[in-house]
């Protein structure tokens, strides 16, 4: 047979946990609650500490990887693009060898994509080529390249012009890459390449 206890038996239980709590509390000296503030606090600084080295490390790796894969993309895509600097578009021809490179030359880099932009946001070449010829608003990165500095960051491809990336993956490594004229170092483009994140 069960037993009722009322309700007003169980504050008494509350209120003598709570006491010896106190208590605990009471017979710490000084000493050990300093000690044990002082954990607590280096403890949070040491996470602090780890994630922002963590972070560092990240970016720094992955603008040296940026920096040695744009080398090259820009070695191998540049002398294709040189037409830019007496024309406002890619003709057919360019856009053939273009495709021919990203099918054999840069898949071996893990370059899984490669857009051309314009100093207006036009896209000149892109390996979807419904993108060809429209227009997207110019953002920072692909200011910095159309400055003449290359760029990179970890992009979840929610950009607009990012719906062919979208469907097949969720997160990218974006390096944006001037294209420059010949020897006279004049931004004629901005390249912008998708590389999977190591």
């Amino acid at each position: 047979m069960e037993t009722f206890v009322p309700a007003t038996t169980a504050t008494p239980v509350i209120n003598r946990r709570h006491s010896d709590t106190l208590k605990v509390w009471r017979q710490w000296s000084l000493a050990r609650v300093f000690l044990l503030a002082s954990l607590c606090v280096l403890l949070a600084k040491g996470l602090a500490m780890g994630a922002w080295v963590g972070n560092q490390v990240e970016q720094s790796a992955l603008r040296n990887d940026a920096t040695i894969t744009s080398l090259y993309v820009d070695s191998v895509v540049s002398p294709s693009l040189q037409p830019l600097a007496t024309q406002d578009t890619l003709s057919a021809t360019d856009i053939i060898a273009l495709d021919r490179l990203l099918k054999t030359v840069l898949l071996r880099e893990n370059i899984v994509t490669l857009k051309v932009w314009s100093h207006t946001g036009q896209v000149l070449y892109s390996s979807n080529p419904l993108l060809i010829g429209r227009s997207f608003a110019v953002d920072s990165e692909l200011g910095q390249a159309l400055n003449g500095e290359v760029s990179a960051q970890i992009t979840t491809l929610q950009d607009p012009e990012n719906e062919l990336e979208r469907q097949h993956w969720s997160r990218l490594v974006s390096v944006y890459v001037p294209v420059r004229k010949g020897w006279s170092g004049q931004v004629l483009a901005a390249m912008e390449f998708y590389q999977l994140p190591d």
